[in-house]
């Protein structure tokens, strides 16, 4: 007889795991909970995932910033997803590399915990923080005019500045490398 009844298993929680290396295994299925399976599907234990690093640390309050992380046990994911703070938004792996790219969720000004998982499930426990800022406001540009060639000195003042770390302007399209001066007068 050439039949073959299929059958699913929905909700299946297993409970232990590799801690330090990723192992694979049979996984079988016993209906009775005596006699399992003889199908020899594997499953991977995965080590935890651990975020060591990640570039750019901060960003606005409105989200979108893109962000690179770096650390171990990050390549074996078939669900990759960040977590800022209590807020989950999907994320991506580059094999050259070996990093983890997101996006940022919009969130509250201050530091939140910042965490990946590689199976939308667990979550790593890295302990590190990504840090929300308000948007810069510029209340004065002085000067305000230059040549078209560029070169001139522009003092920027407002709000919000002292939050960032890498410093750029944008005129128009053109992108330029600034300076944060602390206590900078008119």
């Amino acid at each position: 007889d050439n039949s073959h009844d299929e059958h699913a298993i929905d909700d299946l929680s297993i409970k232990a795991g590799a801690a330090f290396e990723s192992m694979t295994v049979a996984l079988e299925v016993a209906p009775n909970g005596q006699q399992y399976s003889g199908s020899s599907v594997l499953y991977t234990y995965n080590a935890a995932p651990v975020v060591s690093s990640f570039f750019p640390e901060r960003g606005p309050v409105g989200g979108a910033t893109q962000v690179l992380l770096w650390g171990s046990n990050l390549d074996a994911g078939t669900h990759y997803q960040c977590r800022f703070d209590n807020l989950t938004v999907p994320a991506s792996y580059e094999p050259i590399g070996g990093t983890i790219h997101c996006e940022s969720a919009a969130h509250a000004s201050g530091a939140v915990p910042l965490e990946v998982t590689l199976n939308a499930q667990q979550f790593s426990s890295s302990l590190v923080s990504f840090t929300y800022y308000a948007d810069p406001s510029v209340s004065v540009v002085s000067p305000d005019s230059g040549p078209a060639a560029g070169g001139t000195l522009v003092r920027l003042h407002g709000e919000g500045f002292d939050a960032g770390q890498e410093y750029r302007c944008r005129f128009g399209e053109d992108v330029v490398n600034a300076t944060l001066v602390e206590s900078a007068t008119l």
